[in-house]
């Protein structure tokens, strides 16, 4: 899976990264590194709690693991 994320020097020192595709989806740290560990953490977290719709029309639902 490829995610785009911004990265953004911090005006009070470090760093915060945002993952536009995915709504309030962000992280904060000291180093850019520490941030890129923590945004994918909370992409993780965002992906797993994501709402599922219902199928209305005999759809099947299928969990994919990555």
């Amino acid at each position: 899976m490829h995610v785009k994320i911004v990265v953004h020097k911090s005006e009070q020192g470090g760093y915060w990264a945002e993952v536009p595709a995915i709504p309030r989806c962000a992280s904060e740290a000291q180093s850019v590194e520490e941030v890129l560990t923590q945004v994918r953490v909370e992409i993780e977290k965002s992906l797993s709690t994501a709402p599922i719709e219902l199928c209305t029309h005999g759809e099947e639902i299928v969990d994919l693991v990555m």
